[in-house]
């Protein structure tokens, strides 16, 4: 099922994020990780469900650069 982002909801999405367990910190700009995002998304119901994905994603504020020459 394709679902157009544009016209959901806020109240909507974020339920959407709250279902998948979607949970996301964020440190200061000079943090490394500058933030980190986890998910937990249901295959299933929870009495005889497949059982779930879990993922997490993090990144740093800003990408690694060289020394100047």
């Amino acid at each position: 099922m394709a679902i157009n982002l544009a016209r959901l909801t806020y109240e909507l999405k974020r339920d959407i994020l709250r279902a998948m367990d979607v949970r996301v910190t964020l440190w200061p700009a000079d943090h490394a990780p500058r933030y980190a995002i986890e998910a937990s998304v249901p295959l299933g119901d929870e009495d005889g469900g497949a059982g779930c994905i879990v993922t997490s994603s993090t990144r740093s504020s800003t990408p690694s650069r060289s020394a100047p020459r």
